[in-house]
């Protein structure tokens, strides 16, 4: 066998996309190698190239077989997808061989003879000089794998590195396709020895969004068990999660923040709301949580669900901004009249041209009352959501009284809420009331 042909054979061996190594088998010496992945603008559900690299410095010795681990939320094509010879990728190997440093072309070709396999890869080593086979196994859900056997090669010494690129398409056929849920995927290579000795090293690309489909109720799911539903979505697009410990600048509400996060919403998609979002909280730190959304400066309460069971709150959106997960810093209590009104009806009836006495109890975690001046009594429509009033409410010895003058309110026929307001957070419950 030529030099050339002899040398290319073991350098081969090292190419890190699972290319199998061998040197003198009386050491053992990793020094930590190291291994890389990267994408373009890892956009979820785009066909996009991926990027493997991986350096053995000098030292080391070199891993008998590398094994390179896809995550699951990746796809890559099948081999039946390309005709044979078809470039799927391309790349470069570097190493000592036969005592100087020495960087070879590499060319990732596909084979259509499966052999039982997903796909199955040809990397051509200088132009051909050298090939080795490497089959490709598993799927979308679980994750794909692949490897590379090759003979005993004592030639090749440290330092050795390998970059190679997988194409996002190929001959307008897409290869690999990223994730189409936001998160941090962690890809693996296993160096092992021929004595079976194996040190796994990770790398993690980041998928910021979460493709986002038309259609009506489209759920998105978002990293830390965060989630959204879009009532409608005519034009899709990505939505994406951003989390940060600082408060907005309407500043922090009144509640305990769960988790120390604050959360807010994009989404290049175009979308109609009611909007369902889900957040996680702590249930150690507030066993009783609330779901609050900015709006116009006001902490709302807008929660409709708690899942205790995964740790979640549930609340229902018109717009987005700030979300937060937190326990109330105060007990609210509606006494009479009101709660008297609430066991004849509810929602409750109240009379056109009268005025209602609005009674209410704020108590802290000890049951002790709470007297502020930063207290009010919200009036909103039911139906829009929208605040038709507000009215100021005076602490007394004991309790709030905020009066309620329907007649001054003029309201239309509906049903209304009544909503307390804490400085710049509203509380729960609310209370329905009819103006008859």
């Amino acid at each position: 066998m030529p030099k050339l042909i002899r040398i290319l054979s073991i350098t081969v061996l090292l190419l890190g996309i699972n290319l199998v190594y061998f040197t003198p088998q009386n050491v053992y010496a990793f020094q930590d190698p190291t291994f890389t992945v990267t994408s373009g603008t890892a956009t979820p559900g785009a066909a996009e190239d991926i990027t493997l690299g991986f350096e053995e410095p000098v030292g080391s010795e070199f891993g008998v077989t590398k094994v390179f681990r896809i995550p699951a939320g990746w796809d890559v094509a099948g081999g039946d997808m390309f005709i044979d010879n078809t470039v799927l990728g391309t790349g470069s190997f570097t190493g000592v061989i036969g005592g100087g440093l020495s960087t070879f072309p590499m060319t990732i070709l596909n084979d259509s003879d499966l052999q039982g396999h997903k796909a199955h890869w040809k990397f051509s080593i200088a132009g051909g000089a050298v090939v080795l086979d490497s089959f490709v196994d598993g799927d979308i859900n679980g994750g794909y794998s692949f490897s590379v056997t090759a003979p005993v090669a004592p030639i090749i010494s440290t330092p050795t590195s390998s970059t190679f690129t997988l194409n996002g398409s190929v001959d307008g056929t897409t290869f690999m396709t990223n994730p189409t849920v936001a998160g941090d995927y962690v890809w693996e290579a296993d160096f092992i020895t021929s004595g079976g000795a194996t040190i796994t090293k990770q790398a993690t690309i980041s998928v910021p969004g979460t493709l986002t489909p038309t259609g009506n109720d489209v759920a998105v799911d978002l990293p830390n068990s965060v989630s959204v539903i879009f009532n409608s979505v005519t034009t899709a697009g990505v939505t994406t999660l951003t989390t940060t410990p600082t408060a907005p600048p309407a500043g922090t509400g009144q509640f305990q923040l769960s988790g120390g996060l604050y959360f807010d919403f994009n989404s290049s998609a175009e979308f109609s709301c009611p909007c369902t979002v889900t957040l996680p909280y702590d249930p150690i730190e507030t066993p009783n949580p609330r779901i609050y959304h900015m709006e116009d400066s006001v902490w709302l309460d807008v929660t409709t669900s708690v899942n205790t069971l995964n740790n979640t709150v549930t609340g229902v959106v018109s717009s987005f901004s700030f979300f937060a997960a937190g326990e109330p810093s105060f007990g609210l209590e509606f006494i009479a009249p009101v709660s008297a009104l609430l066991e004849k009806s509810n929602p409750m009836q109240v009379e056109n041209e009268s005025t209602l006495p609005v009674n209410f109890v704020i108590n802290d975690a000890s049951d002790n009352f709470i007297s502020r001046n930063d207290v009010s009594v919200q009036v909103v429509n039911n139906s829009t959501n929208v605040l038709v009033s507000q009215i100021s409410a005076q602490p007394l010895k004991k309790h709030y009284k905020a009066n309620l003058n329907l007649k001054d309110l003029n309201l239309a026929n509906g049903t209304y809420k009544l909503r307390v307001k804490v400085g710049n957070t509203t509380y729960t419950p609310v209370v329905l009331f009819q103006p008859i």
